[in-house]
Protein backbone atom coordinates (compact mmCIF):
# COMPACT_ATOMS: atom_id res chain seq x y z
CA UNK A 1 0.00 0.00 0.00
CA UNK A 2 2.65 2.45 1.22
CA UNK A 3 4.68 1.52 -2.18
CA UNK A 4 1.16 2.03 -3.84
CA UNK A 5 0.99 5.68 -2.63
CA UNK A 6 4.70 6.44 -3.13
CA UNK A 7 4.10 5.45 -6.54
CA UNK A 8 1.63 7.85 -7.34
CA UNK A 9 2.89 10.80 -6.01
CA UNK A 10 5.92 10.32 -8.22
CA UNK A 11 3.43 9.84 -10.95
CA UNK A 12 1.77 12.85 -10.68
CA UNK A 13 5.31 15.05 -9.95
CA UNK A 14 6.57 13.96 -13.09
CA UNK A 15 4.82 16.15 -15.17
CA UNK A 16 4.95 19.10 -12.87
CA UNK A 17 8.78 18.36 -13.00
CA UNK A 18 8.77 17.43 -16.90
CA UNK A 19 7.24 21.05 -17.14
CA UNK A 20 9.76 23.39 -15.30
CA UNK A 21 12.12 23.58 -18.16
CA UNK A 22 9.22 23.90 -20.36
CA UNK A 23 7.97 27.11 -17.92
CA UNK A 24 11.94 28.69 -17.57
CA UNK A 25 12.23 28.36 -21.24
CA UNK A 26 8.80 30.44 -21.70
CA UNK A 27 10.19 32.94 -19.15
CA UNK A 28 13.40 33.38 -20.79
CA UNK A 29 11.33 34.11 -23.85
CA UNK A 30 9.80 36.82 -22.67
CA UNK A 31 12.31 38.05 -20.66
CA UNK A 32 14.57 38.43 -24.11
CA UNK A 33 11.41 40.05 -25.41
CA UNK A 34 11.02 42.88 -23.11
CA UNK A 35 14.88 43.24 -23.03
CA UNK A 36 14.59 43.98 -26.58
CA UNK A 37 11.75 46.26 -26.49
CA UNK A 38 14.07 47.85 -23.82
CA UNK A 39 16.79 48.51 -26.57
CA UNK A 40 14.53 49.15 -28.61
CA UNK A 41 13.08 52.17 -26.48
CA UNK A 42 16.14 53.20 -25.21
CA UNK A 43 17.39 53.64 -28.97
CA UNK A 44 14.22 55.85 -29.79
CA UNK A 45 14.84 57.80 -26.59
CA UNK A 46 17.99 58.31 -27.34
CA UNK A 47 17.19 59.38 -30.75
CA UNK A 48 14.32 61.62 -28.91
CA UNK A 49 16.90 63.13 -26.91
CA UNK A 50 19.31 64.44 -29.52
CA UNK A 51 17.06 65.42 -31.50
CA UNK A 52 15.02 67.56 -28.18
CA UNK A 53 18.71 68.89 -27.97
CA UNK A 54 19.09 70.34 -31.68
CA UNK A 55 15.94 71.45 -31.23
CA UNK A 56 16.51 73.38 -28.05
CA UNK A 57 19.88 74.82 -29.78
CA UNK A 58 18.35 75.88 -32.72
CA UNK A 59 15.52 77.87 -30.28
CA UNK A 60 18.27 78.85 -28.55
CA UNK A 61 19.80 80.12 -31.66
CA UNK A 62 17.00 81.90 -32.79
CA UNK A 63 16.98 83.45 -29.71
CA UNK A 64 20.11 84.82 -30.02
CA UNK A 65 19.16 86.03 -33.48
CA UNK A 66 15.77 87.71 -32.34
CA UNK A 67 17.30 89.09 -29.06
CA UNK A 68 20.65 90.60 -31.75
CA UNK A 69 17.50 91.53 -34.53
CA UNK A 70 15.85 93.17 -31.84
CA UNK A 71 18.92 95.35 -30.17
CA UNK A 72 19.64 96.12 -34.16
CA UNK A 73 16.21 97.70 -34.76
CA UNK A 74 16.03 99.53 -31.54
CA UNK A 75 19.52 101.04 -32.80
CA UNK A 76 18.13 101.90 -36.24
CA UNK A 77 15.04 103.29 -34.19
CA UNK A 78 16.77 105.27 -31.95
CA UNK A 79 19.37 106.67 -34.68
CA UNK A 80 15.73 107.58 -36.44
CA UNK A 81 15.07 109.73 -33.61
CA UNK A 82 18.03 111.99 -33.71
CA UNK A 83 18.60 114.38 -36.70
CA UNK A 84 22.51 113.61 -38.71
CA UNK A 85 25.03 115.69 -38.71
CA UNK A 86 25.04 115.82 -42.41
CA UNK A 87 21.60 117.52 -41.68
CA UNK A 88 22.43 120.15 -38.71
CA UNK A 89 25.17 121.34 -40.93
CA UNK A 90 23.07 121.50 -44.23
CA UNK A 91 22.88 124.72 -46.34
CA UNK A 92 19.02 124.59 -45.63
CA UNK A 93 19.37 124.72 -41.43
CA UNK A 94 22.15 127.92 -42.29
CA UNK A 95 19.62 129.27 -44.43
CA UNK A 96 16.99 128.92 -41.48
CA UNK A 97 19.14 131.08 -39.45
CA UNK A 98 20.55 133.62 -41.87
CA UNK A 99 16.77 134.00 -43.08
CA UNK A 100 15.49 134.86 -39.53
CA UNK A 101 18.57 136.93 -38.83
CA UNK A 102 17.36 138.80 -42.11
CA UNK A 103 14.09 139.46 -40.79
CA UNK A 104 15.24 140.26 -37.54
CA UNK A 105 17.18 142.95 -38.66
CA UNK A 106 15.21 144.17 -41.23
CA UNK A 107 12.64 145.03 -38.80
CA UNK A 108 15.13 146.68 -36.29
CA UNK A 109 15.91 149.09 -38.94
CA UNK A 110 12.45 149.79 -40.44
CA UNK A 111 11.13 150.54 -37.37
CA UNK A 112 13.74 152.95 -36.45
CA UNK A 113 13.65 154.60 -39.88
CA UNK A 114 9.94 154.91 -40.26
CA UNK A 115 9.37 156.34 -36.93
CA UNK A 116 11.81 159.26 -38.54
CA UNK A 117 10.06 159.42 -41.84
CA UNK A 118 8.23 163.31 -41.28
CA UNK A 119 5.51 162.75 -43.99
CA UNK A 120 3.65 159.94 -43.00
CA UNK A 121 0.65 159.99 -40.87
CA UNK A 122 0.02 158.45 -37.32
CA UNK A 123 -2.17 155.99 -38.72
CA UNK A 124 0.47 154.96 -41.72
CA UNK A 125 3.01 154.28 -38.66
CA UNK A 126 0.44 152.25 -36.66
CA UNK A 127 -0.35 150.77 -39.51
CA UNK A 128 3.35 149.80 -40.28
CA UNK A 129 3.98 148.78 -36.32
CA UNK A 130 1.09 145.98 -36.41
CA UNK A 131 2.45 144.89 -39.98
CA UNK A 132 5.75 144.51 -38.43
CA UNK A 133 4.50 142.73 -35.16
CA UNK A 134 2.54 140.18 -37.14
CA UNK A 135 5.43 139.28 -39.47
CA UNK A 136 7.71 139.03 -36.18
CA UNK A 137 5.34 136.67 -34.52
CA UNK A 138 4.97 134.56 -37.54
CA UNK A 139 8.94 134.32 -37.86
CA UNK A 140 9.10 132.98 -34.75
CA UNK A 141 6.41 130.32 -34.92
CA UNK A 142 8.28 129.54 -38.21
CA UNK A 143 11.70 129.25 -36.76
CA UNK A 144 10.14 127.29 -33.69
CA UNK A 145 8.89 124.99 -35.74
CA UNK A 146 12.28 124.29 -37.70
CA UNK A 147 14.04 123.75 -34.63
CA UNK A 148 11.58 121.18 -33.22
CA UNK A 149 11.70 119.13 -36.24
CA UNK A 150 15.35 119.68 -36.09
CA UNK A 151 15.27 118.09 -32.12
CA UNK A 152 12.18 115.93 -32.31
CA UNK A 153 12.79 112.65 -31.03
CA UNK A 154 9.82 111.05 -33.28
CA UNK A 155 10.58 108.77 -36.07
CA UNK A 156 11.66 111.23 -38.58
CA UNK A 157 13.64 110.05 -41.53
CA UNK A 158 16.76 113.28 -42.39
CA UNK A 159 15.05 113.41 -45.89
CA UNK A 160 11.67 114.47 -44.03
CA UNK A 161 13.83 117.00 -41.38
CA UNK A 162 14.92 118.66 -44.34
CA UNK A 163 12.13 118.91 -46.56
CA UNK A 164 9.86 120.51 -43.48
CA UNK A 165 12.96 122.89 -43.16
CA UNK A 166 13.22 123.91 -47.08
CA UNK A 167 9.33 124.35 -46.37
CA UNK A 168 9.94 126.51 -43.37
CA UNK A 169 12.37 128.68 -45.66
CA UNK A 170 10.54 129.37 -48.37
CA UNK A 171 7.84 130.55 -46.15
CA UNK A 172 10.59 133.08 -44.19
CA UNK A 173 11.71 134.45 -47.55
CA UNK A 174 7.97 135.61 -48.46
CA UNK A 175 7.61 137.44 -44.80
CA UNK A 176 11.28 138.87 -45.42
CA UNK A 177 10.30 140.22 -48.85
CA UNK A 178 7.35 141.45 -47.80
CA UNK A 179 8.48 143.56 -45.39
CA UNK A 180 11.27 144.89 -47.49
CA UNK A 181 8.78 145.57 -49.65
CA UNK A 182 6.59 147.21 -47.21
CA UNK A 183 9.54 149.18 -46.16
CA UNK A 184 10.19 150.45 -49.86
CA UNK A 185 6.73 151.32 -50.24
CA UNK A 186 7.05 153.63 -47.21
CA UNK A 187 10.34 155.27 -48.23
CA UNK A 188 8.93 156.24 -51.25
CA UNK A 189 5.54 157.40 -50.15
CA UNK A 190 7.71 159.65 -47.48
CA UNK A 191 9.87 160.62 -50.56
CA UNK A 192 7.42 161.52 -53.18
CA UNK A 193 5.65 163.92 -50.24
CA UNK A 194 8.43 165.54 -49.20
CA UNK A 195 9.64 166.07 -52.42
CA UNK A 196 6.00 167.79 -52.70
CA UNK A 197 6.36 169.73 -49.98
CA UNK A 198 9.36 171.25 -51.33
CA UNK A 199 7.83 171.90 -54.66
CA UNK A 200 4.86 173.80 -52.88
CA UNK A 201 7.44 176.07 -50.62
CA UNK A 202 9.47 176.96 -53.69
CA UNK A 203 6.41 178.23 -55.23
CA UNK A 204 5.02 180.05 -52.10
CA UNK A 205 5.57 183.78 -52.53
CA UNK A 206 8.71 185.16 -50.35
Amino acid sequence: MKNSLLLMMLILQYPLLSQIPVTDAATNGSLGLVNSQLIQNNIQLKAMNKNLLRLIQLMEKNNRITTNSKDILQEELEAKKKTPSYVLQSSDVSQNLNLKSQIMDTYRILRQTVQQYDYLTSKEKQEFLRFVTEVILTTKNLFTQGQHTLTTPSLLPPGERLNKIRNINADLEVLLKKLQEYGDRLAQRNALRKSKRSIIQLNEPQ
